[in-house]
């Protein structure tokens, strides 16, 4: 949080194309974590978009479920509960599923 928006822009950047592999990522995952709850706004719904359509899978995976669970903890201004409700509705019909499995079920 210490770092500028300029010096958040430039690591942003760098990460974004990457980003729905890295939240899978053992290590990187805390990167994306950190841009959730560090980030810049736009950078926090522009994560959150990559996250869409893809819940359920990370939801799944052991790093994954860790950036799901920050993504919709961060995601709070009034711009941004929107997207949260979009991304906790995709698990909607897969309530089961996701209690049934051990990262699911966090």
């Amino acid at each position: 949080s210490q770092c500028t928006a300029q010096e958040k822009e430039a690591i942003f950047t760098q990460i974004e194309p990457a980003a729905l592999s890295l939240m899978q990522s053992q290590f990187a995952n805390r990167v994306i974590q950190a841009l959730f709850d560090f980030g810049l706004p736009d950078h926090r719904l522009r994560l959150a978009k990559k996250l869409s359509t893809n819940v359920l899978r990370l939801t799944m995976d052991p790093c994954g479920t860790r950036v799901v669970q920050s993504a919709i903890t961060a995601l709070k201004s009034p711009g941004e509960v929107q997207q949260a409700k979009l991304l906790a509705q995709e698990l909607h019909t897969h309530v089961l599923k996701c209690v049934q499995d051990q990262n699911g079920n966090h």
